[in-house]
């Protein structure tokens, strides 16, 4: 891949900020930024677009479904390329079903691995690249 992908994370968790810190600084393909709650995290997207957005659901404040539908509905935002959700809520079938429907091309649980980080950034790529 000749291009760095820019990439969002919006989490109130600095052990889940920390943990994408290291994921993403191992890879020269990525360029990101950190963002410990939603409102840092939308004034962020106003100024730019990341070509993939990892969002918490449940953040003090506006949650992550919050922050889908802010983006769904604020003409100054644009929708990122790809929307991963992270959540550590036991059961994450409700939660995925409302966030897909808001954009989001997957729900994933927290704690996750590298190698789960690893490959839904793999996915993420793919769908950029490819519009599917």
């Amino acid at each position: 891949m000749s291009e760095q992908l820019s990439v969002l994370v919006i989490d109130d968790d600095q052990e889940v900020l920390d943990f994408f810190q290291r994921q993403l600084s191992r890879d020269d393909s990525y360029v990101f930024h950190l963002c410990k709650d939603s409102r840092e995290g939308l004034e962020t997207l106003s100024e730019a677009t990341p070509d993939i957005l990892i969002i918490d659901w449940m953040m003090p404040g506006w949650n992550g479904i919050d922050v889908l539908r802010e983006i769904d509905k604020n003409p100054d935002i644009v929708e990122p390329g790809y929307i991963a959700m992270i959540s550590g809520a036991p059961d994450l079938e409700l939660l995925s079903m409302i966030a897909i429907e808001l954009g989001a091309a997957e729900v994933l649980p927290k704690p996750m691995t590298a190698k789960v980080a690893a490959a839904m950034l793999k996915r993420a790529e793919i769908r950029i690249a490819t519009g599917i």
